[in-house]
């Protein structure tokens, strides 16, 4: 029984809690007196989300828990939304009945408002289209009946983001509001069209292009500032809802874009480099690309994407200004000072917007004053930079001037020291020249006596001492020369190499003296078997000599090896009172190369060649 009388206990306790946390979840009725002129909804606001897209009957049958409350104000609904509004109102004796209903916030695409009878659930007032007020789109009169208690429901839609700055405001208060704000707007257009319309007339007849990109700026301020205001629809002159629910996503890129492409040009930030020049290219491109892709990201991405950049862009605008002052450069100081004012506005709009601050369409006021400030600035600075760089001009061609008198005066100079000097250089070229011929002629005649001996040491580097030949080392280089030749036309090419038979017994039995008389006699008979250019023989070494026959075939390399036996065989070598006759063995190789090993190859099997006639009876030719 105790056990149960706790639990009841503790269920009474959580019934109790719930309906105490649903109570002050409510918001306060709104309670409206004589001789106060304006109310701020805000407090005394419960919302809810339309997902279903409903309508005032289904809202109004809600349950008071499917009603949310603001956690902050003014209340931010997010980003392509609809949502239904519900204010309590008491309306006391003697208060007064006509009143406007001021939505401090421009980019909404519908407004729809209702007053019902709290108790009875009548619908006594709601909107009409044409019930705005004459001078304000987002102004709307509402006149409450006597004393008693009524709900007032908005429902409210954007394709943007949505801050609700929601007031009720008597209608003189109203006017005088407007008539200010109707002044203010006034004077601050007048600058901006007046700068423009100036500095556009200095653009078309000065082609400055600094000009150019302040109106592009000055432009995109106007077009910012009317889609910023709750009025743009009224100064621009057309209603098309598609512009009216895009606007946001195209003014906020292109201001931004703007002002990125004048500070480059303004501060000439192409000639520098670094980070500097790195953070403007960046800014331009992120904005550039920020309104190319306005309608390819989703909208409440986008928005974000483009509040945070917003709000990062701001301080690396001054940060660039600030490196180039410091750098030296004027026009860095005049932007900073001009923008510190506007992008610290832009900063604290920004955190409104990102409901960081409570926002208020004052701080939009605020960024208006600051763009009037930085506009007049600009155009100071502009006419500056313009006269400065004149300036310049003019000294940097006074200068020009006088270095050209002082350049003039020099030449002079020159001209009447080199006339001076011209006799005195003739008469000195005359003895020159003579000396020169002279030793002019001594050298040719040493240079030909060099080209002589160079060309008789060449001769002798590459030719055998004895028989006149090629020597091995010549050998060498002109076999890989013509191997070469032979591969690349692809034609054949023939190695002989020959040997005299038993030298060694003609050395022995006749004497070394006869021995070299010998060669001499057998390498004489090779030349005459050589007919072109490329035909190539030398002394391989000892007895041994090689004939290489470029484009030759088998058959004609057989001739002449067989008639090179038969010369040899025929010749008598004379030497004192001696005559004797001598053979010589013959080995040869012919085929068309292939690659460039081969030429070892084709040096070997002529030897083998060789070989083979050697040890089968010396005296033949021998082919492989």
């Amino acid at each position: 029984m105790q056990k149960f009388a706790a639990a009841l206990w503790i269920w009474l306790f959580c019934v109790i809690a719930s309906t105490s946390a649903l109570a002050a979840s409510v918001p306060p009725p709104l309670s409206i007196h004589a001789g106060v002129q304006e109310y701020s909804l805000g407090p005394y606001l419960s919302y809810r989300q339309d997902l279903a897209q409903s309508y005032l009957l289904d809202v109004h049958r809600q349950p008071p828990d499917s009603w949310g409350t603001p956690n902050s104000l003014p209340l931010h609904l997010g980003i392509d939304t609809t949502s239904w509004l519900k204010v309590h109102i008491n309306v006391s004796d003697n208060a007064p009945h006509d009143w406007v209903l001021k939505l401090g916030w421009p980019n909404f695409s519908e407004v729809e408002w209702y007053l019902l009878d709290r108790r009875t659930g009548r619908l006594l007032n709601q909107q009409n289209p044409i019930q705005t007020m004459s001078d304000d789109r987002l102004s709307f009169p509402i006149r409450l009946p006597e004393n008693g208690h009524y709900v007032l429901y908005l429902k409210v839609s954007g394709a943007e983001k949505v801050i609700l700055p929601l007031t009720l405001k008597s209608p003189d208060l109203h006017a005088k509001e407007t008539h200010l704000r109707s002044v203010l707007t006034g004077l601050f257009y007048g600058v901006l069209l007046a700068m423009l319309a100036y500095n556009l007339s200095l653009f078309i007849f000065t082609h400055e292009e600094n000009y150019a990109t302040y109106c592009l700026y000055v432009a995109s301020i106007i077009f910012y500032t009317l889609c910023t205001s709750s009025n743009y629809l009224h100064f621009i002159h057309f209603d098309i809802d598609w512009v009216e629910e895009h606007t946001y996503r195209f003014s906020v890129p292109i201001a931004f874009l703007s002002a990125s492409i004048f500070l480059r040009k303004f501060l000439s930030l192409e000639n520098h480099k670094g980070m500097v020049l790195q953070l403007s290219n960046l800014a331009i491109s992120s904005w550039l690309l920020l309104l190319i892709s306005a309608f390819a990201i989703p909208a409440d991405w986008y928005i974000w994407i483009i509040d945070i950049a917003a709000v990062i862009s701001c301080p690396i605008g001054i940060w660039i200004s600030s490196c180039v002052w410091y750098k030296g450069d004027p026009s860095g100081k005049y932007i900073t000072i001009a923008w510190s004012p506007l992008l610290i506005a832009t900063f604290v709009l920004m955190m409104g917007l990102t409901d960081i601050i409570p926002f208020s369409m004052d701080l939009y006021y605020l960024q208006n004053v600051a763009f009037t400030i930085e506009v007049l600035l600009l155009s100071m600075a502009l006419a500056e930079r313009i006269n400065r760089e004149r300036l310049e001009k003019a000294e940097a061609q006074a200068q020009s001037v006088y270095f050209e008198q002082r350049s003039l005066e020099a030449r002079h100079r020159e001209i009447t020291a080199q006339q001076h000097a011209l006799n005195v250089e003739r008469q000195a070229k005359e003895d020159l020249e003579r000396k020169v011929a002279e030793q002019t002629s001594e050298l040719q005649l040493a240079m030909y006596s060099l080209t002589q001996a160079n060309t008789e040491l060449e001769k002798m580097s590459q030719t055998d001492g004895l028989t006149h030949l090629a020597n091995r080392r010549y050998f060498d280089h002109r076999f890989t020369e013509e191997f070469d030749l032979a591969m690349t036309e692809q034609w054949p090419i023939a190695v002989l190499i020959m040997d005299i038979d038993f030298f060694k017994k003609v050395n022995d039995h006749y004497g070394h003296q006869a021995g070299d008389q010998c060669l001499r006699d057998i390498s004489a008979i090779f030349p005459q078997f050589t007919e072109s250019p490329h035909d190539l023989c030398a002394r391989y070494g000892g007895e041994e000599f090689c004939l290489v026959l470029p484009n030759r075939t088998e058959a004609e390399t057989l001739n002449i090896a067989e008639g090179i036996r038969t010369a040899v065989a025929d010749k008598a070598i004379h030497y004192g009172d001696q005559t004797f006759h001598v053979t010589i063995s013959i080995g040869f190789s012919v085929a068309v190369p292939a690659t460039s090993e081969q030429r070892d190859i084709f040096l070997k099997r002529a030897d083998e060649a060789l070989y083979f006639s050697k040890h089968n009876g010396r005296n033949q030719v021998t082919q492989i």
